[in-house]
């Protein structure tokens, strides 16, 4: 019995003497942790923020680690070194990639972010790991900042008497995107009877000594940030909002908000019930929105509306965070709706069947169509209709997902006939819920299948779902609506203009924009149906500018009922193409007042005076605007009948080479004609290339080739029109053009051109010839 007692206080002592013993783990161990609690696979909160670590161990940080602080810290600097190093990050559809030395990590939901969002990400991973930990290392005061000391009591005051503890709730994050899982009892530090100690200071109990509860409630070791004790009444606030930030990360929520800042808006307050909760959410939303937008912390990245919050951190520290809308918009009748749209799926009170109902469509259309193909079934969180969406709406809806479902994958292209290739997409894509789907699609669009190609194979796709619009169809709808703005642009160029001139270069969202049928049609066009394409390229243009700006109006020669003569409208928008990001001069309209009147009334009697109006005067209704001193078939008294032509010989082939240098120097030609220095004496060509122009490299005949290019159009004309003053001699003709551009295939068309000869004196036909000469010479010294 006696040898019993002695073995049993033997075996004691040894259980007591293991107490205050530092386990040392290596960084190769941590490394080893770190990537497998990343998995993608894996069940652990931490694969949530950061996925797939691979590679070998990075020379970053310490060699060990001998308490959960240190793991933190030597985590967030492995983490680091790879994004660090990593020279330019690889943006998918539903991670950002990052990778060096054949080390690699994924960030997922995010686009475009800091460094300091990423160190924060990196921490909150970090924590993660360390709660998941099994190497028995010290607590030594995780739950306490480095930057922020431990809220103290007024006076050292005694704990209360030992009370058995109550079950152990998920330790609250500062950044509440994944809650940790319960931690069992003894990993709890225990709280010492004096004032507590430093938080640099390792927490260790002596051999004898037995954990009580603390006065302020138990800390956890998960979280590095002291809960102050009025945060206690925040538990519900940071639960509901926890659920608001998991619905932008996860779920059908997140196709209209992607990121919410991780700490509550100082505003949000629980609802009682569904009802009061969606009021809650709609309301500190907007809220959200207006402080960004009135302090101007926006910005629009990979199509979305990045906004910085300012909110509260859980250290009471002022902190911005990204909220991110699914738009580039900033009206505030488009963001209330998607507001709307995302609260009503986080608390799941709208049916999305819709969505999928409209996918299953474009995904049985592709099984037979000859542009797009095999559309995976599953519909991507990408994708989003609104309810009782219209045809226009539809088709933007498929144009812009399958754009972003084409450009997130690996793609690769093959020959498939003459002058068209076949390119397939394959990658993966986010559904509802967080599932990932892989897919394999395919398209076929013209050569070289640039970005711009496959935008207009994919609008072919969509058209034909929504409109019945065929491959044959597109081409003729571009041709005749390219020929109504070049009427539209040419009038806005006049000094009696409402408009500021508008841009020479065809707007390609106009192509997307407009839905006409009868543009689809062959043959001519009617005034009527030109007149009301018009009216919805004036509305395009004004719906796609991203901001609207009252001017002052300088020596307006234009005159109506219901239009400020001193004030205009500056519209900015991005234009595409060569243009880009550009302003144009709208009219003021007075919607107030006895003259008022709609936007839709003036631009019907501008474009009828423009399209319906008795040739050739259409402005004649305008007391304000000067008549022309001459128009005709023929060239006004005093100006030549014709102009002689230099003997030239022409490029007996037209190679691929050759074209696409042609099209090169007509591109320059264009420009110097539009706003370059040959503007001040001839402007007017048109942006797509005169057939009859054709040129190659070293060619020492582009002076006599410029001179014939204008005296031929002169000869050929048969629309003179001699201003009032004498000054400019409007020329105009049908002429046909190659559309094509850069080294595409020729694609050949018909458009009327005007040639404006600015004329500097009153010796007309002298003055003519002398324009030409100075033109081309000009061009040749540029």
């Amino acid at each position: 019995m006696r040898f019993l007692l002695i073995n049993f206080i033997f075996l004691i002592l040894i259980i007591l003497s293991s107490f205050g013993e530092s386990v040392y783990v290596s960084k190769e161990k941590v490394w080893e942790l770190i990537k497998l609690e990343s998995r993608r696979d894996s069940s652990s909160p931490s694969s949530r923020v950061i996925q797939n670590v691979v590679g070998n161990c990075p020379k970053a940080g310490n060699d060990g680690v001998s308490s959960r602080r240190e793991l933190v810290k030597l985590c967030v600097d492995l983490i680091m070194d790879i994004v660090n190093r990593c020279p330019r990050p690889s943006y998918q559809a539903e991670y950002v990639h990052y990778s060096s030395g054949g080390k690699s990590l994924n960030i997922p939901g995010v686009k475009a972010v800091s460094k300091f969002v990423i160190v924060k990400i990196a921490e909150k991973f970090c924590r993660l790991v360390a709660s998941q930990s099994q190497f028995g290392l010290e607590d030594d005061g995780l739950e306490a900042s480095p930057s922020a000391s431990p809220r103290l009591p007024s006076s050292p005051q005694l704990p209360s008497p030992p009370i058995p503890a109550p079950p152990m709730p998920a330790p609250q994050l500062p950044s509440p995107h994944f809650p940790s899982p319960p931690l069992s009892a003894p990993q709890l530090p225990s709280t010492p009877t004096q004032a507590p100690v430093s938080p640099y200071q390792p927490i260790t109990h002596g051999p004898g000594s037995i954990p009580h509860p603390p006065q302020h409630g138990p800390t956890y070791p998960t979280s590095p940030y002291p809960v102050p004790q009025a945060e206690q009444s925040l538990g519900p606030i940071s639960s509901e909002w926890n659920a608001i930030v998991l619905g932008a990360s996860h779920g059908a929520a997140s196709r209209y908000i992607s990121a919410v800042p991780s700490s509550p808006f100082p505003s949000f307050r629980v609802g009682k019930d569904i009802d009061e909760k969606l009021e809650q959410c709609n309301k500190v939303f907007r809220e959200m929105v207006r402080s960004a937008i009135s302090t101007n912390n926006m910005s629009v990245s990979n199509g979305n509306l990045v906004l910085r919050v300012n909110t509260m951190s859980s250290e009471n520290v002022r902190v911005q965070e990204s909220l991110i809308l699914r738009t580039t918009s900033i009206d505030p009748v488009e963001i209330k709706k998607i507001i709307k749209a995302f609260c009503e799926a986080v608390y799941s009170v709208k049916e999305q069947d819709a969505d999928s109902i409209e996918w299953s469509k474009l995904h049985q259309h592709s099984l037979s169509s000859s542009i797009v193909q095999n559309l995976p079934k599953t519909t991507p969180i990408f994708y989003t209709i609104s309810s009782g969406a219209d045809a226009n709406s539809l088709y933007n809806s498929c144009r812009k997902a399958l754009e972003t479902l084409f450009n997130s994958g690996f793609q690769r292209t093959s020959s498939q006939s003459t002058g068209t290739l076949l390119l397939t997409s394959s990658g993966k894509y986010s559904q509802l819920g967080g599932s990932v789907t892989s897919f394999s699609s395919s398209l076929v669009c013209n050569a070289p299948c640039t970005q711009l190609e496959i935008s207009d194979s994919i609008s072919e796709f969509c058209k034909s779902v929504y409109f019945g619009v065929s491959a044959e169809q597109a081409p003729r709808k571009k041709f005749h609506l390219q020929s109504i703005y070049n009427r539209l642009q040419s009038t806005t160029s006049l000094s009696d203009s409402p408009f500021g001139a508008f841009p020479r270069e065809f707007p390609e969202f106009l192509l997307t924009s407009i839905v006409n049928r009868e543009l689809e049609m062959s043959g001519d066009i009617s005034p009527a149906i030109m007149s009301e394409v018009c009216r919805e390229i004036l509305g395009a243009i004004w719906k796609n500018s991203y901001s609207k700006t009252p001017i002052p109006r300088y020596r307006s020669r234009f005159s109506m009922e219901g239009v400020s003569k001193t004030q205009a409208i500056k519209l900015e928008i991005d234009w595409g193409g060569s243009v880009g990001r550009t302003m144009i001069n709208f009219p003021f309209i007075e919607v107030n007042g006895p003259k008022a009147m709609s936007f839709e009334s003036f631009t019907t009697e501008f474009c009828n005076g423009v399209f319906m109006a008795p040739s050739p005067k259409p402005y004649e209704k305008y007391p304000a605007i000067s008549p022309d001193k001459y128009i005709g078939k023929s060239p006004p008294f005093g100006f030549p009948a014709q102009i002689h032509l230099i003997p030239l010989v022409a490029p007996q082939t037209i190679s691929s080479s050759v074209l696409s240098y042609s099209r090169g120097v007509w591109d320059r030609l264009h420009k110097h004609s539009s706003f370059g220095i040959g503007s001040a004496s001839i402007s007017g060509l048109g942006s797509n290339r005169h057939m009859e122009f054709v040129t190659y490299s070293g060619d020492k005949m582009l002076y006599e080739r410029c001179y014939n290019l204008i005296a031929n159009f002169y000869n050929g004309a048969s629309d003179f029109r001699l201003s009032s003053d004498g000054g400019k001699l409007s020329v105009s003709r049908d002429v046909n053009v190659d559309q094509g551009k850069g080294e595409g295939q020729l694609i050949t068309g018909v458009q009327k051109n005007t040639l404006v000869f600015i004329i500097p004196g009153s010796e007309e036909s002298s003055s003519l010839l002398t324009l030409i000469e100075k033109f081309c010479k000009s061009f040749i010294t540029i």
